[in-house]
């Protein structure tokens, strides 16, 4: 059975309204021959949009000739959305607008708890940062919280948690009667994925890395789509098992990735900083250079392993990501070490955001709802 006309609607407008958000202003015979469609088409389409508020005219632009051509643009702060990266010691707090741009950001390393002082703060430390930016609360679509924690795909039950986290498992249930807009929670690595796919634009699917104090990852679609897997476990890179019988790790299990590619083996030096251990290594610091040395070993195996069981291109992110562009090439070198099959590691990149991935991820769940939906 063919698409419904309300169907076939729903899909250009979608797709009209995606290619507007890429670009800056483009007339309708631009939009028309970019998505291949008629003339006709297209300017219904922008009048729908344009009602919705979603759109807007910029006036006539430039021509070489001949009657000139009306500009539009995407009215990418129609809509907000609001992200919550709940660590282990810290949160991070982004709010975007429809392209992912973040308007307000703040971070504030603290340990959330389950008990009511914790709560208080965190709701007031949102509420805050939501009035700062006075935006209208019939704006913003909905808070995302993100956690390092196996949560269900309704983003409301957590199956599990950080060990060394003290959060309960009704925690969505707390957060929901907070405020009065739609609020859901994702895996950390999850959303830093989703934010990492966006900023790239990526086109293919891919394999990415959440490297942190903890270790995650993510297995990313096109468009920026993230599969969860049966047990919504998929891209648990973290408790991989990379050396048998090794080092303790928070899980309760021994030698899992998380126990040697955690930046907690590099932060131990500089009580928790990542900043001044990249510092420390470039004044040479013998201790410092060591634990570098023998961290990219374990790093280099187990992007080896990934590629080996997903034979995808892989990005590296979470904190670590601002750091490895001096050492990329090093890295790669260091996988085609592990596999003499291997004819090319340019499949290899790192993706860094200036803030916080995964909150501003989070709050991309929310948009990316509102913008399959227009």
């Amino acid at each position: 059975m063919g698409l419904s006309n309300a169907e076939i609607k729903k899909i250009n407008r979608n797709n009209i309204f995606r290619y507007l958000l890429r670009s800056e202003v483009v007339s309708r015979n631009g939009i028309a021959h970019k998505l291949e469609l008629t003339a006709p088409t297209v300017t219904s389409t922008l009048n729908e949009l344009q009602e919705m508020g979603l759109v807007k005219e910029e006036g006539a632009m430039d021509s070489n000739g001949g009657r000139k051509s009306m500009g539009y643009s995407c009215n990418r702060d129609a809509k907000y959305a609001v992200g919550v990266n709940i660590s282990k010691d810290y949160v991070d707090l982004a709010i975007v607008n429809l392209a992912m741009t973040p308007v307000c950001t703040k971070h504030k390393k603290i340990q959330i708890k389950g008990e009511e002082a914790s709560y208080q703060w965190l709701q007031k430390f949102i509420s805050d940062a939501i009035t700062e930016t006075r935006i209208a609360k019939k704006r913003i679509l909905g808070i995302c919280y993100a956690l390092p924690a196996i949560i269900d795909e309704s983003g409301r039950k957590i199956y599990g948690l950080h060990e060394e986290m003290d959060l309960p498992r009704n925690f969505y249930e707390i957060v929901k009667a907070w405020f009065s807009y739609p609020a859901v929670l994702r895996r950390e690595a999850v959303c830093a994925g989703s934010a990492v796919a966006n900023a790239m634009d990526i086109e293919a699917p891919v394999i990415y890395l959440n490297i942190s104090p903890s270790v995650g990852g993510a297995v990313i679609k096109r468009e920026g789509q993230v599969k969860l897997g049966l047990n919504c476990r998929k891209g648990e890179f973290g408790h991989i098992t990379l050396v048998p019988h090794g080092k303790q790790c928070f899980c309760g299990r021994k030698g899992c990735v998380n126990a040697y590619c955690s930046t907690d083996n590099l932060t131990v030096f500089t009580g928790g900083d990542l900043s001044a251990f990249f510092e420390g290594i470039k004044e040479g610091r013998p201790e410092y250079v060591s634990a570098w040395e023998e961290y990219l070993d374990y790093l280099a195996l187990t992007i080896h392993n990934l590629m080996t069981s997903f034979d995808e291109r892989l990005i590296l992110g979470g904190n670590l990501a601002k750091y490895l562009k001096p050492y990329m090439e090093t890295i790669r070198e260091r996988v085609a070490g592990y596999d003499h099959y291997l004819r090319d590691v340019s499949y290899l990149s790192y993706g860094a955001l200036e803030f916080d991935t995964a909150s501003i991820g989070a709050a991309g769940y929310f948009i990316d709802e509102y913008i399959k939906n227009i």
